[in-house]
């Protein structure tokens, strides 16, 4: 009888061990499927204009990195219970707009400046 349960331990901590190490794994796959829901989208603000590189992007986390080619703007998006903006930069300068998009739908990426949004600075963004 003794012999019995000292088979019987040493094939419970494999028993044990295999699904646990299936949580881990289970775990870095969603921590890896998490951080490839992000999307660079590299825009340029000028003259009362923004131009997008990509024009709609996955639900999740979307960092739009702006350059500014003339005058004084900044990067802000709304819609979808989302309302964010990027600090305002002069000529020659970088921003940087980093947003949780979680809902489908149609957005408006816009410059706060002053008027500029009045003055066709504005573009649409989709989430899909």
């Amino acid at each position: 009888m003794q012999s019995y349960l000292l088979t019987s331990k040493r094939y419970l901590g494999p028993i044990v061990a295999i699904p646990i190490l299936a949580l881990i794994a289970g775990l870095f796959v969603s921590v890896s499927e998490a951080q490839s829901r992000s999307t660079s989208v590299s825009a340029t603000l000028q003259s009362f204009k923004i131009k997008l590189k990509k024009k709609s992007a996955k639900r999740g986390t979307v960092i739009f990195r702006a350059r500014n080619k003339r005058g004084r703007h900044n990067i802000c998006i709304r819609g979808k219970g989302v309302r964010k903006c990027a600090k305002i930069v002069t000529t020659g300068k970088r921003t940087t707009l980093k947003v949780k998009l979680r809902k489908k739908g149609t957005y408006t990426v816009f410059c706060s400046v002053s008027n500029h949004e009045e003055l066709g600075m504005k573009t649409k963004f989709k989430v899909r």
